[in-house]
């Protein structure tokens, strides 16, 4: 298969908004976070209730992630096909959090994967759709529990 210029070029962008997704949730950097999605993106957690729209997005990830100590989202094996102004990809996640008050184990290492669809804006590529689907975690699920209550009570 040979790639355009600008093809390779919006896969890298695309990258890159991955990146900043990961390094958003990772530091609770909701700025940050609000230059990943698009204003009237979709985003299903796997927790409950898709999130509609970038405040239900960004409510959605602080309720999850505000409840943590420390997390770290690796994303690799990516593939990310581009078709002129929208694009889809699939990440596999592996995703690590940490609560030391936590009853029990204080860890939790999740597997899965993403499955986005992207659109190109004014201001660069956005995540317009973006579903994880959780093949199988590790430790303690238990210490996302405060947060899952938190996005379920608060997302309509």
């Amino acid at each position: 298969m040979t790639l355009t210029l600008q093809t390779l070029s919006d896969r890298t962008e695309i990258l890159e908004l991955r990146s900043r997704y990961a390094r958003a949730l990772d530091e609770q950097d909701w700025d940050l976070m609000r230059t990943v999605f698009a204003e009237d993106g979709y985003a299903d957690f796997s927790f409950g209730r898709p999130c509609e729209g970038i405040e239900e997005i960004l409510h959605g990830c602080r309720s999850i992630m505000e409840h943590l100590d420390h997390t770290q989202h690796l994303l690799g094996n990516h593939e990310i096909t581009v078709d002129g102004d929208r694009a889809s990809g699939r990440h596999k996640l592996i995703g690590g959090a940490y609560l030391t008050t936590a009853a029990g184990a204080p860890s939790l290492c999740e597997h899965g994967e993403y499955v986005d669809e992207y659109v190109r804006t004014a201001d660069g590529w956005r995540i317009s759709r973006l579903v994880f689907s959780m093949t199988w975690s590790e430790g303690n699920m238990g210490i996302l529990g405060a947060g899952i209550e938190a996005l379920k009570a608060t997302v309509s």
